[in-house]
């Protein structure tokens, strides 16, 4: 039994060691986005190109936020010292403004809308399978977000036509 729970000690060891670079640059992306968030606030980015609602402009942000990852990620690929030199410096700028729960977890959008507890979230799961409250079901949720998605691509192709 003891090399059994040894082997199950030293499995568990390594899969968290292997896998915390990944969680890593997780939370290199949560960063990314903070920092975009800082860098273009909503009335300044609303003026350059005009969004229909909110949400529009957090689609623009996580997709400008993943672009920007995705483009560091490739461009420094052979020399990590400057991978983590953009994190460091992406998290001294927004640790300033937002503390690691509003990065990682998100806690200040989440308190200020009144989801920071699990009744909330149970009352959503709940109202996922209430026909009486969502008649289109789970598929017409999914087609909500991908509508609010092409509405944000629309926005950028109206923008990009009036240049």
């Amino acid at each position: 039994m003891f090399w059994v729970e040894l082997a199950i000690y030293l499995f568990i060891i390594t899969s968290l060691i292997y896998f915390s670079e990944y969680f890593l640059w997780i939370i290199f992306a949560l960063f990314t986005y903070r920092v975009w968030l800082q860098l273009l606030p909503h009335d300044s980015f609303v003026k350059i190109i005009p969004f229909e609602k909110m949400s529009h402009y957090y689609i623009a942000i996580i997709i400008l936020a993943l672009v920007t990852y995705f483009l560091i990620m490739f461009f420094t690929q052979s020399i990590p010292l400057i991978k983590y030199l953009f994190l460091l410096i992406m998290a001294v700028y927004t640790l300033r403004t937002y503390s690691i729960s509003d990065v990682v977890l998100f806690r200040d959008y989440f308190e200020a809308h009144g989801m920071w507890n699990m009744d909330y979230w149970k009352e959503q799961v709940k109202s996922i399978f209430d026909v009486s409250k969502n008649p289109d079901g789970v598929l017409g949720i999914f087609k909500r977000i991908g509508d609010a998605v092409l509405n944000v691509f629309t926005s950028f192709a109206n923008y990009i036509k009036g240049l």
